[in-house]
């Protein structure tokens, strides 16, 4: 991790350590009967944050608000949360966006503390919907991103999971395979996988 002023770098494999590190002192929380990450318990009993289901503007999902003592509030959206009761899709929006926020938190609590709380101009970090070009993130939210899949999807966790299904499968079948077991979409089984192979992981 570098330092840059208000701005901190990390490089992936900072990112995927972190996570992971994190993870295992928390004990590695599952779903009941899944390999799955139980997010919401990794954020309410490891980072000791509190969430609220709120009415959110249009396009936000959820956000965190960092406060100069260390205090942290994050904000889901209601909506989702309603639509993810029922819909498969809006779960693992759902998942995505608490691991988001909980990443916001693992990689940038420090940035808001006393010493450098009045230099930032921004203190609340957003999820929104519609996020395409990783070119066009604001630095924290390309790094909360890539926390999101460390967390879901823990390398080592889905390599092992991976061994498991049949190699002889299409790519199509591996990514629904994997994307059930985690409780997450196929697309971001597919960017996660794609990262592994970027950081030969």
């Amino acid at each position: 991790m570098k330092d840059y002023g208000d701005r901190i770098w990390y490089e992936p494999r900072e990112i995927e350590s972190i996570a992971e590190d994190e993870l295992a002192r928390a004990g590695w929380p599952r779903l009941e009967g899944s390999v799955a990450i139980d997010i919401e318990r990794f954020i309410t009993r490891h980072l000791k944050v509190n969430f609220d289901f709120t009415e959110l503007p249009e396009g936000v999902q959820g956000f965190t608000e960092f406060y100069a003592n260390g205090k942290v509030e994050m904000a889901i959206s209601a909506e989702l949360a309603d639509r993810a009761e029922e819909d498969w899709g809006a779960l693992h929006r759902l998942r995505t966006t608490l691991a988001h926020e909980a990443a916001h938190v693992l990689l940038h609590r420090t940035l808001y503390l006393a010493e450098n709380f009045k230099t930032l101009d921004q203190k609340r970090l957003c999820r929104e919907v519609g996020f395409k070009k990783m070119k066009q993130y604001d630095w924290r939210e390309w790094q909360a991103n890539r926390g999101m899949g460390a967390l879901l999807l823990p390398a080592g966790l889905v390599k092992r999971e991976l061994v498991k299904v049949d190699p002889a499968g299409s790519r199509s079948k591996i990514l629904q395979v994997i994307s059930r077991r985690f409780a997450v979409s196929t697309d971001a089984v597919s960017f996660r996988l794609n990262e592994f192979r970027a950081t030969k992981r």
